[in-house]
């Protein structure tokens, strides 16, 4: 039996709508069907009304939502990161002995999307082991440069701008001690095909805001790929940051700053290098970070210099500093994509089922100068990743502290086998 649609009754119509719309999904779809004569033109104006008022929707990277016209979208996401660690004191002579642990590193929820000109991202912290409430919460204005404001990631440091579901280790390197990675501000941006600018200025972070005098700084950072091609990415960049510490109690003109870095472990208790608070009424401190990334197909390299000068009214000033060098093969062959606009790495996708990468890294952390003995640490890390599909990624690290000079936890030097099961949709 054949039907004839362009006969179809006017009281009939509701009803073809209500089974014709996740059919009649896009534009070309009403064009075919009318030019064929399937529907009539007063069918067909009924549609193309409606379908005004009908989104696009998309399950391929989160739940993500579109609307007919393309000029807006929301999606939503989560991530979920569930850790286990096993550590051994292998320093000869240790006093200490450190308890096995799991933890949910990270359990996020977000919602993205753009709306004309703007873009805009919030993303909430439930884990109970980590910084409870707001990670992201800003709104992007696209014009000839970008104006973001809210809480955001500051720009400084490819490792710290890297989401932490594309990291090729389970935590970021020892030298990522010496700048939190959000906080609130206002930034304007630039990109081009092969580099980026962006500047802003930034308060207190969120996690660590007080009601005392709040300090505040100014941060910045310029990236150039002069090779972007298939497989193939070479980038340089640098960045720095100026920053007035907070007022430490009411009432007191005393400023102080204070570094400090768990050994690439977050299930470890201990800072094995910690400056304490600084004497001597600081002034400002001054960052500075320069960065080289290269992907020659499936194998991905990256270093990091970092450098710290911490100004003092009493007392002279103190220099500290900070690097890793890591390299990373996808042995299944995959590529990690590059980001241009925002100068970062991306993650690995996998061709088949599952995808497999083989890490190593070496970082280092001096936070000793003049007076200060907040010690050096030096750590080789390694890691194992299955990528499995586009959601699931399972990690292997195995984290080992060569070596801690100086400061309260001079000589110790554990080791930690840890695992991390992670969801991100």
């Amino acid at each position: 039996m054949k039907f004839n649609f362009s006969r179809t009754p006017m009281f009939a119509l509701p009803l073809l709508t209500t089974l014709a719309t996740p059919v009649f999904a896009g534009d070309a779809t009403l064009e075919l069907l009318a030019q064929k004569g399937i529907i009539s033109a007063e069918e067909y104006a009924t549609l193309k009304a409606k379908q005004k008022d009908q989104a696009q929707v998309s399950l391929k990277d989160g739940l993500k939502i579109t609307s007919q016209d393309g000029k807006g979208n929301v999606q939503f996401g989560a991530l979920m990161q569930l850790d286990a660690a096993h550590f051994t004191n292998k320093s000869s002579g240790a006093s200490k002995d450190y308890g096995d642990g799991s933890e949910l590193r990270r359990g996020r929820l977000s919602m993205s999307g753009t709306s004309g000109a703007w873009d805009f991202r919030l993303e909430t912290e439930l884990s109970p082991n980590a910084t409870l409430g707001i990670t992201d919460a800003w709104a992007t204005w696209r014009g000839p440069v970008n104006i973001t404001a809210g809480n955001f990631k500051v720009p400084y440091s490819m490792e710290a701008l890297m989401s932490d579901k594309n990291l090729a280790f389970m935590e970021r390197s020892l030298a990522a001690a010496f700048l939190p990675v959000r906080a609130p501000g206002i930034m304007v941006s630039k990109s081009s095909p092969h580099g980026s600018l962006a500047a802003g200025v930034f308060g207190e972070p969120l996690s660590t805001a007080t009601s005392d005098d709040e300090g505040g700084g100014f941060s910045a950072r310029a990236t150039w790929a002069p090779m972007i091609a298939s497989g193939h990415v070479l980038h340089v960049g640098g960045s720095m940051h100026w920053r007035q510490p907070t007022q430490v109690s009411a009432g007191s003109k005393l400023e102080t700053l204070r570094l400090s870095s768990k050994p690439e472990m977050n299930l470890f208790p201990d800072r094995l290098v910690d400056t304490g608070n600084i004497a001597g009424d600081v002034r400002d401190s001054r960052v500075a970070a320069l960065e080289l990334a290269t992907t020659q197909g499936p194998v991905t390299a990256q270093a990091e210099y970092a450098m710290t000068q911490v100004r003092r009214e009493t007392g002279s000033n103190l220099d500290f500093t900070g690097a890793y060098a890591q390299i990373a093969w996808a042995v299944t062959g995959e590529v990690r994509g590059y980001k241009p606009e925002t100068g970062v790495l991306d993650g690995i996708r996998p061709n088949g089922a599952v995808a497999w990468e083989l890490a190593a890294r070496y970082s280092k952390l001096d936070l000793t100068d003049g007076t200060v003995k907040g010690g050096e640490e030096r750590n080789a890390s390694y890691a194992i990743n299955a990528y499995v599909g586009p959601n699931v990624k399972l990690s292997l690290n195995y984290v080992d502290v060569l070596s801690v000079k100086g400061g309260l936890m001079n000589g110790n030097e554990p080791s930690a086998v840890m695992l991390r099961t992670q969801f991100s949709y």
